[in-house]
C-alpha cells in the first residue's frame, strides 16, 4: 500500500488508492495545501497498482520530482520527493 506524507509532518499520511488523488488549495483535494502559489488544483497523482505518475496542473507550476522540474507525466516511485512551491511530500 502506497502512502503520501508531508515531510514536515503537518497532517496524515495519505493512502494512495486508484483512480487519483489530486493536491492544491481546493477544498475538495485529498491533500488540501493552502499556501502560496498553489492552485485550486495543482498536481494530478494515478494510482495504478504500486505505480504513480503525477501531472502538474497548473501551467509553469513548478513542481519538482527530487530536485527535478516535472514535466509531462512523469512516473513517481517510494521514497521520492515531491517538492510542489516549496512543500515537501
Amino acid at each position: 500500500m502506497l502512502k503520501i506524507q508531508f515531510k514536515d509532518g503537518r497532517s496524515d499520511a495519505v493512502t494512495l488508492e486508484a483512480p487519483s488523488k489530486t493536491t492544491g488549495k481546493g477544498k475538495v483535494n485529498d491533500i488540501v495545501v493552502d499556501a502560496y502559489g498553489f492552485g485550486v488544483f495543482h498536481v494530478d497523482l494515478k494510482v495504478e497498482d504500486e505505480t504513480v505518475t503525477l501531472t502538474d496542473v497548473v501551467p509553469d507550476g513548478g513542481t519538482l520530482l527530487n530536485g527535478d522540474l516535472l514535466t509531462g507525466v512523469t512516473v513517481a516511485r517510494a521514497g521520492d520527493l515531491i517538492n510542489i512551491k516549496g512543500v515537501e511530500l
